[in-house]
């Protein structure tokens, strides 16, 4: 059964599809200026403290677009997920949440790619010293706090 997909799953899908593409572009726009090693590493308050060659960057549009397909994949496939609890994935409302949860996710972790991306760039650039402190809970918190918001409703459906 096929279920409606929301104005805020069109939303985040188009910022998905967006940041895709946006990732490599990014990269290839600043590739001339790049230094030779640039950041791939940080510390928990978001100073560098690994460096390799720039064509390191490559690995994370590359995964992206990879995590890009697999989430695109799973949430048109209920049964693809992996979730601790017991549910009714016929449900309607059910495969709506679930479908919903995937593509949040997707649009967060490919903003986050190309958050990072930039940070690297400036960085390696001189314009920037890290990510910054805020740089590790945010992205925690962007990754984690819509994930228990949709485990809260689907244990309140389910």
């Amino acid at each position: 059964m096929k279920t409606k997909r929301t104005r805020l799953d069109w939303i985040l899908e188009a910022i998905a599809f967006a940041a895709l593409p946006g990732t490599f572009l990014l990269l290839l726009d600043r590739w001339p200026q790049l230094p030779g090693n640039v950041p791939i590493h940080f510390s928990t308050t978001g100073v560098p403290n690994g460096w390799a060659s720039k064509d390191t960057l490559w690995i994370l549009p590359l995964l992206g677009a990879v995590l890009y397909l697999i989430l695109t994949l799973v949430a048109k496939n209920p049964y693809s997920m992996n979730i601790p609890i017991q549910l009714d994935r016929e449900n309607p409302e059910i495969r709506s949440l679930l479908r919903s949860m995937a593509i949040t996710l997707k649009a967060v972790v490919l903003l986050i790619f190309i958050c990072v991306i930039w940070f690297s760039i400036n960085i390696a650039m001189g314009n920037s010293d890290g990510l910054g402190v805020w740089f590790l809970p945010s992205t925690l918190a962007a990754i984690f706090l819509p994930m228990l918001g949709y485990w809260r409703k689907l244990n309140q459906v389910g």
